[in-house]
């Protein structure tokens, strides 16, 4: 029986990487790397683990911040390729001893690895936080009336790791899929998000001369361009899921509010005490004209309005078909969301013997198949 599991595992392995052509196809490729991982079990009885993916787009800006009359202005400007920065953060990587991100209580969120593939069209970072405000660990065996605990030296933290895949082919202008995963009670979206963000200040801070362009208003000293620091920062929006599809057009709209931040800090009074942090457009449902099975349709209609008078942003509140009230933030460009995890499309892979919270170095099963799904 080994043998001939051994023969039907190299064959699919073979179809994965040397394949005539299907195993570009995300579904296949899935498919094929999760009857492999089962065949490895039921031939060698290796362990298996059920892991939890979530999917988004990654979307790279970048500005010129300069001051004029002691006011900090912002004007956007062309961005670095993902990967141009992705190579700057390998070097900054190589060259310190822990990069981190740390927050009150001394938790830490860090780089433990990354990698480039070759052919530089995809980059793994594995993301670990270090938590030690956690209470030790308990481990038992009821059957046999066994405890035992796990005490933390000083200094240490219970760890967690995220495998964050991003494929550096972009999408669309400064647009790129990543997918991401991490054990049940592990590091969510948002702390990716941060930790990305932080990882593009780190490379412009070791990359300080990269990161000047000249001043977006043409100001010039001695001859010369006067130079401005250039911010990259990124945007994670969440790929929606089914069950937010279902749960809006199966439960009840509420309030839709579009906003536009285009006139951010305009003056509103002769002290310049007052600013403006939005202008918005509120929409309300008139139940009427709108048949549940027309919500999405309706909703994508407005948003590409607003988009085109730069109502980037929608905040929609409604109930699902469990009258449980949700509001969720989302970009009307693309019909992606801000800052929702439980709506963010997600699905799941099947690694061999992986059961691990934290790892040191990136995992190529779990990476293998975060490939196969982005």
């Amino acid at each position: 029986m080994g043998l001939n599991c051994y023969h039907a595992i190299s064959s699919l392995l073979d179809s994965m990487v040397c394949g005539s052509g299907d195993h570009r196809d995300g579904a296949i490729y899935i498919a094929a790397y999760l009857e492999a991982s089962r065949l490895i079990y039921i031939c060698f009885g290796v362990g298996m683990t059920k892991r939890q993916l979530r999917f988004y787009d990654l979307k790279v800006k970048a500005a010129a911040r300069y001051e004029v009359n002691n006011e900090m202005i912002s004007t956007n400007v062309v961005a670095f390729p993902l990967l141009d920065i992705m190579k700057q953060a390998v070097t900054v990587f190589g060259s310190v001893e822990c990069l981190y991100r740390e927050l009150p209580n001394e938790i830490k969120f860090y780089l433990a690895d990354m990698c480039i593939e070759e052919d530089e069209s995809k980059v793994t970072l594995l993301i670990n936080k270090s938590d030690p405000t956690e209470p030790d660990q308990t481990i038992s065996n009821p059957i046999l009336g066994e405890r035992q605990d796990l005490e933390k030296p000083d200094g240490f933290g219970n760890d967690y790791s995220a495998h964050v895949c991003i494929n550096l082919i972009p999408i669309g202008p400064n647009l790129y899929s990543m997918v991401y995963e991490s054990p049940r009670g592990g590091i969510p979206g948002a702390q990716v998000h941060s930790f990305i963000n932080h990882l593009f200040r780190e490379c412009r801070a070791h990359h300080k001369a990269a990161y000047k362009v000249a001043h977006p208003a043409g100001v010039m000293e001695d001859g010369r361009p006067v130079l401005v620091n250039a911010l990259h920062t990124v945007d994670l929006n969440g790929k929606i899921s089914d069950d937010f599809l279902n749960d809006l057009a199966n439960g009840s709209l509420g309030r839709i509010e579009l906003a536009n931040y285009k006139n951010v800090g305009r003056v509103w009074d002769d002290s310049a005490g007052l600013k403006e942090e939005k202008n918005i457009i509120i929409l309300r449902p008139e139940v009427a004209h709108l048949p549940a099975e027309g919500v999405l349709d309706a909703l994508k209609q407005a948003f590409t309005k607003g988009s085109n008078f730069d109502y980037d942003e929608a905040v929609i509140v409604f109930k699902d078909p469990y009258d449980t009230q949700h509001t969720v933030v989302m970009n009307t460009e693309d019909f992606t969301l801000s800052d929702n995890e439980k709506y963010v499309k997600k699905a799941y892979i099947v690694t061999p013997d992986v059961n691990a919270n934290g790892y040191g170095e990136i995992d190529n099963d779990i990476k293998n198949a975060l490939y196969a799904a982005l």
